[in-house]
């Protein structure tokens, strides 16, 4: 008994209906894709306060910034990073 038809794969004898929805999948990837953004923004953040504190460059940089949405605020010669060695 020779047949010369070859035998159709198992996954084509399932109904429909036996495969599972994908739902949940979806709600996982946004999930994940938003708290990948929120923790990204977490670490921007925190990096740029670590420059803006810990740099002579980004404390100065956030002393022009302060002077300007603080006019009464006037710092002369700043010198130094404000969480190292700090004067003016």
């Amino acid at each position: 008994m020779s047949n010369d038809q070859p035998s159709p794969p198992p996954e084509a004898d399932a109904p429909l209906e036996a495969v599972a929805p994908r739902r949940h999948t979806r709600w996982r990837r946004v999930l994940g894709g938003t708290g990948g953004v929120l923790l990204l923004s977490a670490c921007a953040l925190i990096g740029t306060a670590w420059w803006t504190m810990g740099s002579e460059a980004g404390s100065g940089w956030l002393l022009s910034r302060l002077g300007d949405w603080m006019p009464s605020v006037q710092i002369t010669a700043p010198r130094g990073a404000l969480l190292g060695d700090f004067s003016a």
